[in-house]
């Protein structure tokens, strides 16, 4: 869409400002989107097991939290992806 454009996007106007609480989600967010269970019509869904072993690695303290955080920002992911 910008590049055949001279201007630049608008990411630091269109992004959402980050809470810092959920810093540690969207990072282990980012290390395991790629980890998807896929079907013959794409994604259903994120592999939990990567998401537990990414929080493991980066020594998260409130697993559980973090985890339905990073389930919640899938699901919404695959759902965009799915209107394509």
């Amino acid at each position: 869409m910008y590049g055949e454009k001279k201007e630049k996007p608008p990411c630091e106007t269109c992004r959402p400002e980050l809470i810092e609480e959920n810093a540690p989600a969207l990072e282990i967010f980012y290390l395991t989107r790629n980890q998807l269970i896929m079907s013959m019509n794409g994604p259903i869904d994120i592999m939990h097991e990567s998401i537990y072993r990414a929080m493991d690695l980066h020594e998260i303290k409130n697993k559980k939290d973090c985890f339905l955080k990073v389930l919640s920002m899938s699901r919404d992911w695959i759902a965009s992806m799915r209107k394509k």
